[in-house]
Parts: C-alpha cells; sequence; structure tokens
C-alpha cells in the first residue's frame, strides 16, 4: 500500500512538473485571435455557390428522356435540381452523373397524349479567387 502511494505521489509531482514545463509564457487570458497567425482553412463560401446555366429537353408524348447540367470549368458539384415547366410527366431519377464533367442529370417518362418539358440546373462550389 505504501509502494503504491508513494508512486502515485512521484507520478503526480512528475506529471505537475511537466505541465509547468511546457508552458508558453502567453498571458492567461490571451485572446486566440491576437496570438494566431494561421492562415484561413478553408475561403469564405460567399459568392463561391452558383446555380449552372439551365438546361431544357422536350420529352415527347407517351416516351422517356432527359438532359443534364454541368458545372463551369473548375466548379465542384454539390447538389442538382430538377423541374417539370410544362406539360405533365414524371420525374424517373435525379442523380450526381460523374461520368466524366460533373454535372447533374434528370430522366423524365411522359405517358400523357402531349409533349412536356424538363429543366436541370447543377448547383456548384467554384474555386476561390486567387489573390
Amino acid at each position: 500500500m505504501t509502494k503504491t502511494a508513494i508512486t502515485l505521489l512521484i507520478g503526480a509531482i512528475a506529471g505537475a512538473a511537466l505541465v509547468l514545463a511546457c508552458s508558453d509564457d502567453a498571458p492567461p487570458a490571451a485572446d486566440a485571435a491576437e496570438v494566431c497567425d494561421c492562415p484561413a482553412a478553408e475561403p469564405p463560401l460567399a459568392g463561391r455557390i452558383i446555380l449552372s446555366p439551365e438546361a431544357t429537353v422536350t420529352i415527347a408524348a407517351n416516351s422517356r428522356s432527359g438532359t443534364l447540367a454541368g458545372c463551369p470549368d473548375g466548379g465542384t458539384l454539390i447538389g442538382g435540381s430538377c423541374q417539370l415547366t410544362s406539360g405533365r410527366a414524371t420525374l424517373e431519377q435525379s442523380w450526381a452523373n460523374l461520368n466524366g464533367a460533373p454535372a447533374w442529370d434528370c430522366s423524365w417518362e411522359n405517358n400523357e397524349p402531349g409533349e412536356a418539358t424538363g429543366s436541370v440546373k447543377a448547383i456548384c462550389l467554384m474555386p476561390a479567387a486567387a489573390h
């Protein structure tokens, strides 16, 4: 029992000495913004998230059709949207198409006697402007 208590006391003293030896001499109430000169990890997103130009497709009567919209060069696809802009059709699929240039892909099925029109937009994150 005494041997265990002595070992614990020596460990506590060594731990306290290590903490004191490794402390920096910063004032106790130092503000991190005043002492940190690290670069930002990621540039602000304001103005970097954009919608691609709209891509449209005509879905003929009693048929299936689709189209896709991609990001401008250098952009990263983060999502997209599909919208039926005229007529009646059912959205069959909506997905990130990563074959080739990343794009948002939508396909519709039109079981009606008239045509329909669908539109697709990609949501893109553009790179930060170089300084």
